[in-house]
């Protein structure tokens, strides 16, 4: 809607009609916790993630060294003391 003063033309300005957007709460809040989680798993996949070559090689150097200390392990079963 175009509003002229007659007096002074060049003061013509645009009226926009001033209405809000609609937004339902509930929508928003929901949107807006599931952007955080995103964002926190985004930043957990980069900081813990690893490939699977990876895992495979860790899982493997663990059971390596579970097996070295299970070696390393006495048997306490000649020492019984009664």
């Amino acid at each position: 809607m175009l509003a002229c003063a007659l007096d002074f033309p060049a003061a013509c300005v645009y009226e926009q009609a001033a209405m809000a957007e609609i937004v339902n709460l509930r929508r928003a809040r929901k949107q807006r916790d599931r952007d955080r989680k995103e964002a926190e798993a985004s930043a957990n996949r980069i900081r813990f993630g690893r490939r699977k070559d990876e895992t495979a090689v860790e899982e493997a150097r663990r059971a390596l060294e579970d097996r070295r200390l299970e070696g390393h392990r006495r048997d306490d079963d000649g020492d019984k003391r009664e």
